[in-house]
């Protein structure tokens, strides 16, 4: 559920990278099946992102071209990322029925490792006044540019630490899957596969 919300609002393929560590190292740790939390996690947080404009690539992509606003687009899609969850969280409990059956304990090896009180506050506070400025209707791109950048001016962490994650082949990956695709937009869309859309009523797609 957590995951869900979390994805309306940051991103899932985001929230995805950072909740998967922290349930492989909690289901090892409690030695459960991390299988079944993970599947939860992926798909709660697929669902959780259909609610708002700012969960995924492709409504962010929706938001821009039709103008609709962050208010309304979350009213016509909270529901239906809300009956997803649930549908996650039966169907999980039902398939995985065996693994949920089981007591569990929490031993004090999961919560091992450095906390940061101060730097998770003002993540929650930055997150919430992101959330409220979103629905007020900031501009999405500049709301969230401005707290990413609050965020890394007030790190606590040294930059080196944090440049030495980010994955560099991933990233030209990406790079290059747009100018791919920016280059068979305009080679592949000639005029008369444009026309022939047009007379099939695709103009508008």
């Amino acid at each position: 559920l957590l995951t869900g919300v979390l994805s309306a609002f940051l991103v899932n393929d985001a929230i995805c990278l950072v909740m998967a560590p922290i349930v492989v190292h909690v289901t090892r740790v409690m030695r459960r099946n991390p299988v079944p939390y993970l599947i939860a996690t992926c798909t709660a947080s697929n669902c959780g992102s259909v609610a708002t404009i700012t969960g995924n690539p492709q409504n962010m992509v929706i938001g821009a071209l039709s103008g609709i606003s962050y208010p309304a687009f979350t009213a016509a899609l909270a529901p239906v990322a809300l009956f997803g969850l649930v549908a996650v969280i039966v169907i999980v409990r039902i398939v995985y029925r065996g693994e949920f059956s089981r007591a569990a304990e929490l031993s004090p090896e999961v919560y091992r490792g450095r906390m940061l009180p101060g730097q998770v506050l003002k993540a929650t506070i930055v997150c919430v006044v992101l959330a409220f400025a979103f629905f007020a209707g900031a501009p999405v791109a500049k709301a969230a540019l401005i707290a990413g950048a609050f965020l890394l001016v007030t790190r606590a962490i040294k930059p080196h630490r944090i440049y030495r994650e980010i994955d560099g082949p991933l990233l030209f990956m990406f790079a290059g899957l747009f100018v791919v695709v920016a280059g068979a937009e305009r080679t592949l869309l000639t005029p008369d596969m444009i026309a022939a859309a047009k007379n099939m009523g695709l103009d508008d797609v």
